[in-house]
């Protein structure tokens, strides 16, 4: 398999592969579909040799024509056979990389990403985690990093737990 360039492909043009294993539920599509309004989509689809079957970004695809996104990026991959298909399609869907929580954690925490926004993000720290739990795992004693507390540093805020109904600042 060789290097494919980034290619724009228009979203109409595109169609799910109809054997794909995947699935996704109501609330999880909603919660995509959200996210991708929000912040826009910024992905690339894999496709199949034939330059429209979709082989990774099938949940994807249809919200990007719910919310009228015409044009996306895309790469043509050489697959053409079912296993090869099969195996961009596994391949692309693998999860290996882990997070570093106690690096997120002060992340989230020094962001300025509002509460609201930070309520909608779940991460995969051996299971499913909201972000707003690792806020309430250190609670009031993260200590932040010491160049914080110069002028101009972060100022803490308030926040409120929708989990666990709880107030503090961080």
């Amino acid at each position: 398999m060789s290097l494919e360039p980034v290619v724009v492909k228009k979203v109409a043009d595109l169609q799910k592969w109809g054997n794909n294993p995947r699935y996704i539920k109501k609330e999880k599509y909603a919660n995509l579909k959200e996210e991708i309004k929000k912040h826009g989509f910024n992905d690339i689809l894999k496709l199949a040799a034939d330059g429209k079957t979709v082989l990774n970004g099938n949940h994807r695809l249809p919200i990007l024509r719910e919310l009228k996104i015409e044009e996306v990026n895309c790469i043509v991959t050489d697959a053409k056979t079912d296993a090869d298909k099969l195996k961009i399609a596994l391949a692309s869907n693998q999860d290996y990389a882990e997070y570093d929580k106690d690096a997120l954690t002060e992340l989230v925490y020094k962001s300025d990403i509002p509460i609201e926004e930070l309520s909608s993000f779940e991460v995969d720290l051996g299971k499913k985690t909201s972000v707003l739990e690792l806020l309430n795992e250190v609670g009031p004693t993260f200590i932040p990093d010491p160049e914080e507390g110069k002028p101009g540093g972060r100022q803490p805020r308030e926040i409120h737990c929708p989990e666990c109904g709880a107030d503090f600042e961080v």
